[in-house]
């Protein structure tokens, strides 16, 4: 893969979080909102934040969808609805690896913190 290439899913990605990022924000606004209003009624309570993140919630809404018998394979994967559902599993894995790599850096901080106390 070129460096251009994979530049541009690099940027692709980065767009995509920030996207992702200020959705959280505009949910969490929204439910705080009743209670920011200056002339909110005494009592007014903010919504429950969201109990699972957004791409569960797009992935159960998801429904199985069937071969039909005329279409071929490559044909069926190349299908609107295929296309999207691969797209959500490799924002999911994405978002896994991320998070792995979030966790390895923090693994390495953490170490090297301790290292330094220790002397």
């Amino acid at each position: 893969m070129s460096y251009s290439k994979a530049e541009e899913i690099r940027a692709k990605m980065r767009d995509r979080d920030a996207w992702r990022f200020g959705m959280y924000n505009y949910i969490a606004l929204a439910r705080v909102a009743p209670i920011l209003q200056a002339f909110a009624k005494k009592g007014t309570k903010a919504g429950d934040y969201p109990e699972r993140p957004l791409y569960m919630e797009q992935e159960e809404k998801q429904v199985e969808t069937v071969r039909p018998a005329e279409m071929t394979e490559e044909e069926y994967l190349n299908t609107p609805e295929m296309v999207k559902k691969a797209e959500m599993v490799l924002n999911h894995l994405e978002l896994l690896q991320r998070t792995y790599q979030i966790d390895q850096l923090n693994k390495k901080c953490e170490k090297r913190i301790s290292d330094g106390n220790e002397q």
